[in-house]
């Protein structure tokens, strides 16, 4: 089986923030590929240093922003020592965005009829 791109869009229940996802793994759905990238995370924090290092920064809570914040640093020494990891997963060309936006329309969804009285 061949590489398959993956946009994954994980959204923060308490603040209008999401993370999208995208990188390119060798399986089907989305939560296999989630799967992968705490088994590589995992592995990292328990056999490196800074792994361990961005684990305790994060008061043990290293999530999908801690992880985009190692990612923007792709010249680091955390990221450099990560990539392995990502790699022994099968995750390729990973990508993290993270967008947020305080002044969210309330009265828009989705869902919203962007055409009026008609």
């Amino acid at each position: 089986m061949s590489a398959k791109s993956h946009i994954i869009i994980l959204p923060r229940r308490e603040e209008n923030l999401i993370a999208i996802v995208r990188c390119d793994c060798r399986v089907d759905s989305n939560n296999e590929v989630m799967n992968k990238i705490v088994k590589a995370v995992t592995k990292w924090v328990e056999n490196t240093t800074e792994g361990s290092q961005h684990w305790k920064l994060s008061s043990c809570d290293f999530n999908i922003a801690d992880l985009s914040s190692v990612m923007l640093y792709s010249r680091d020494e955390a990221f450099r020592s990560l990539s392995p990891f990502l790699i022994e997963e099968g995750i390729y060309n990973l990508k993290i965005d993270i967008f947020g936006d305080a002044d969210s329309p309330s009265n828009y969804t989705y869902d919203t009829v962007l055409v009026e009285g008609l």
